[in-house]
C-alpha cells in the first residue's frame, strides 16, 4: 500500500509477502482503518484493546509489506516524548498483537526485522488500499470518458469511508496521515461532482454539495460547483447568492479575494453564457472488445506417470462428453497419485478447452483448508478481472467466477480438497465448464459426483517400464 508515513526503510522479501498471501484469504479478514479501527473476520467484529495496540497495528497497515522502524512506532504511540521503557512496551504490544491476529488465522502475519516489524498481509485486507484502488479505477473510466463505470466506481471508494481515518486514535503522526487520506477523499468527491455534473445530474447533486461547504467553507471547488449545479437547475438568482457567500467568507473572515476561475463563472451566470449551460453527456470511446485473457495454470504434466489406465479413459470419457455437467472427483488416501492422475489427465484433454484452465491446491502449507473466497478471487484475477472491481463476499465472487466462465470452455483442476464446503462456491454452472476435484475423503453433500477411487498401484504397474 503506498504510503508516506516515513521514508523508505526496505522492503519485505517477495518471498514472504508471496507466503502471506498463501496463508491468509485475502477477503476473509479485513482491516477496516477509514473510521474507528475495526477487524472483521468473516463478517464478525474482532475486538482490538488498548490504544498502543491500535496504534501500533494501524502503523503496521499503513506500511503493508514495508519494515516500520521500532522508533517510528514510538513516535507513533507517544509523539516526541517516549518513556524510557518504549521499546520494551512496543515489543509487549507486538506480542498481544500477534496473539489476537493468531484467532484469525494470521499467526505469522507480523514479522521482526532487524530494524523494527512488518505485516505481510495481500493489500485488499485494507480499506485503505481498495480505497486508493478505486479511485485509480474511476480515474482511469473517467479518461475513456466511460462517466457512467468512473461515477459508481467513485461512489464504491467514497462508501468504504465510516467516519474520520483513525477516529479514536490520539496519535500525531496518525493525524497527519489522516489529513492526507482526508484530502484524497475529498478530491475524489469533487471529481465524481464534476462527472454527475457532466451527465446532467445537476438536480441530484445539490444537497450533497451544501453539506460539503458546511463542512469545508474554504475550498472554492465546490462554490463552483454549487454554483453550477443551481445555474443548470434553472435557478440563477441562488448561484449568484453562493458566489456572494464565497466571496464574503473569503474577503471578510480571510482577507481574500474569490479565485479568477470563480470571478470568471459569476460573469458567465450573469450573462447567461452558453459554457455554463448544461451539455450532453459525453460518449464513451468506442472501444474494441478486450482480448480474452485465457489463464494456463496446470501444473507442468507429471515426469514418468504409468498405470491408471481405466481410471485416465474413464476421466477422459467424462470431460469430453458436452452434455455432462458431472463433478469428477478423484479420491484415495495420501500418496496414491490422485494429483499426478489428474493433473496428467488434464493435460490429456487440454485441446477441448482452449479458453483456459484454471489451477488451485485448497489445502495451505500447514495444511489448514483455503477459504473458497480466496481461490474465487485467485481466478477472477486469472480470468482478467481487475483487482480493484472485485465485490466482497462468497456470494458476490462466486456469481461474477459462474458469469466470467458463462459460454466459455474452460478446466477447472481443485487439489486436496477437504470438503464439499470449500468446494461448493467454485462449481461452475456452464456445461462447457468441467470440474476434476482430488480429495482424501469422500466430500459428502456435493452434488453431481462423478467417482474415481484410488488405491495403491499393484507393484508391477508401478515398475512398468515407460
Amino acid at each position: 500500500m503506498a504510503s508516506d508515513v516515513f521514508p523508505d526503510t526496505g522492503d519485505a522479501t517477495e518471498a514472504s509477502r508471496d507466503a502471506g498471501a498463501r496463508a491468509d484469504s485475502p477477503l476473509a479478514v479485513q482491516f477496516h482503518l477509514l473510521g474507528p479501527m475495526e477487524i472483521r473476520a468473516n463478517g464478525q467484529l474482532v475486538a482490538v484493546r488498548g490504544t498502543r495496540q491500535r496504534i501500533v497495528l494501524a502503523m503496521l497497515l499503513l506500511n503493508a509489506g514495508r519494515v516500520v522502524p521500532a522508533e517510528r512506532l514510538s513516535t507513533a504511540v507517544w509523539d516526541d516524548d517516549p518513556p524510557t521503557t518504549a521499546r520494551t512496551q512496543i515489543q509487549i504490544s507486538i506480542s498481544k498483537l500477534r496473539t489476537l491476529l493468531a484467532t484469525v488465522g494470521l499467526a505469522d502475519a507480523i514479522v521482526t526485522h532487524e530494524s523494527g516489524y512488518f505485516i505481510r498481509i495481500p493489500d485488499d485486507t485494507v480499506d485503505i488500499a481498495r480505497f486508493q484502488r478505486l479511485v485509480a479505477a474511476g480515474r482511469e473510466a473517467a479518461r475513456r470518458r466511460d462517466t457512467a463505470a468512473a461515477i459508481t466506481t467513485f461512489r464504491k471508494a467514497i462508501a468504504l469511508w465510516r467516519g474520520e481515518a483513525f477516529a479514536g486514535l490520539n496519535s500525531r503522526l496518525l493525524r497527519s496521515v489522516a489529513l492526507q487520506l482526508e484530502e484524497e477523499r475529498l478530491a475524489a468527491i469533487q471529481e465524481r461532482i464534476d462527472l454527475e455534473l457532466a451527465s446532467g445530474h445537476h438536480h441530484q447533486v445539490i444537497g450533497e454539495v451544501r453539506g460539503l461547504l458546511a463542512s469545508h467553507p474554504l475550498r472554492e471547488k465546490l462554490y463552483q460547483q454549487l454554483m453550477l449545479a443551481l445555474y443548470r437547475d434553472g435557478r440563477q438568482a441562488e448561484a449568484l447568492e453562493v458566489y456572494r457567500e464565497a466571496r464574503r467568507i473569503l474577503s471578510e473572515e480571510h482577507g481574500l479575494d474569490p479565485s479568477e476561475e470563480l470571478q470568471a463563472l459569476e460573469r458567465a451566470i450573469l450573462s447567461a453564457d452558453p459554457s455554463v449551460a448544461a451539455s450532453p453527456p459525453p460518449q464513451a470511446e468506442p472501444s474494441q472488445p478486450e482480448p480474452q485473457v485465457v489463464p494456463r495454470q496446470l501444473p507442468a504434466r507429471p515426469y514418468a506417470f504409468v498405470g491408471r489406465e481405466q481410471a485416465r479413459r474413464e476421466m477422459q470419457q467424462v470431460l469430453a462428453d458436452e452434455r455432462s455437467d458431472a463433478v469428477l472427483m478423484v479420491s484415495g488416501l495420501a500418496g496414491v497419485g490422485k494429483t499426478a492422475l489428474a493433473v496428467s489427465v488434464a493435460h490429456d484433454v487440454i485441446d477441448l478447452f482452449p479458453d483456459g484452465q484454471l489451477f488451485a491446491h485448497l489445502r495451505a502449507g500447514d495444511a489448514r483448508p483455503i477459504p473458497p473466497e480466496q481461490v474465487l478471487d485467485q481466478f477472477l484475477r486469472a480470468l482478467g478481472v481487475p483487482p480493484a472491481t472485485l465485490p466482497q463476499g462468497r456470494e458476490a465472487l462466486a456469481g461474477m467466477y459462474r458469469s466470467h466462465l458463462a459460454g466459455r470452455r474452460v478446466l477447472v483442476l481443485l487439489d486436496d480438497a477437504a470438503n464439499a464446503a470449500q468446494v461448493e462456491p467454485l462449481l461452475p454452472a456452464d456445461p462447457g465448464v468441467k470440474l476434476i476435484v482430488t480429495t482424501r475423503g469422500t466430500l459428502p453433500g456435493l452434488p453431481n459426483v462423478r467417482r474415481i477411487d484410488l488405491g495403491p498401484l499393484p507393484a508391477e504397474a508401478s515398475h512398468e517400464p515407460i
